[in-house]
């Protein structure tokens, strides 16, 4: 007559920095190693201070990163992200958090880690 299965959903699992079936989302730091979503991000001999910003974004003192992969040219001491609100101010209708930095007195504005426009 009873029923010894729950209603309640089993727990997801929060995943592996390792790889493997379920790998941990986003950014992993250690005194060892910087990886994002199970792959290390091999840093540069004088890179310091990883910082992990939100939307996937994350910075050091020489690169900016999108989901693990460094942005070309980015600044990465002005670089900071906005959000759709900040980007409507910024006259950019999309529907996302954005990228911004700043270089040679033009701000410059990346969508999912590419630079889309120079104002």
């Amino acid at each position: 007559m009873g029923n010894n299965t729950s209603s309640q959903p089993e727990k997801e699992k929060f995943g592996s920095i390792h790889g493997g079936d379920k790998v941990r989302p986003g950014y992993y730091v250690s005194k060892k190693k910087v990886m994002y979503g199970g792959s290390e991000i091999a840093l540069l001999p004088e890179e310091t201070d990883f910082i992990k910003l939100k939307y996937g974004y994350a910075k050091t003192n020489k690169r900016v990163f999108f989901r693990g992969i460094p942005i070309h040219g980015a600044d990465p001491k002005s670089f900071t992200t906005i959000t759709r609100q900040e980007a409507a101010k910024n006259q950019s209708k999309l529907n996302s958090v954005l990228g911004i930095d700043y270089q040679s007195n033009q701000k410059r504005i990346y969508h999912f880690g590419t630079l889309i426009k120079v104002l």
